[in-house]
């Protein structure tokens, strides 16, 4: 397994306004999807499925995940 940190945007409505802002999420991945990611970026199986994981965590917590966003991913040692 492999730990990841993604950075992106997400939006939320504060006092009838539209504020986006910039957070950042860990999570673990098989090696097979690290390496999918690694070899084949955003074009990538594993980047597709965890934009759909984003959206979903983000609803849950009541935000919305900015389509698009993610601005950078590492690895954590």
């Amino acid at each position: 397994m492999k730990k990841i940190i993604i950075t992106y945007d997400v939006e939320e409505l504060e006092n009838g306004q539209r504020i986006v802002g910039e957070t950042c999420m860990a999570i673990q991945l098989s090696d097979f999807a690290a390496h999918n990611m690694d070899t084949l970026g955003r074009k990538s199986v594993a980047f597709r499925q965890i934009e759909k994981a984003l959206t979903t965590l983000e609803d849950l917590k009541g935000r919305s995940y900015v389509s698009d966003s993610i601005k950078h991913i590492s690895q954590m040692d």
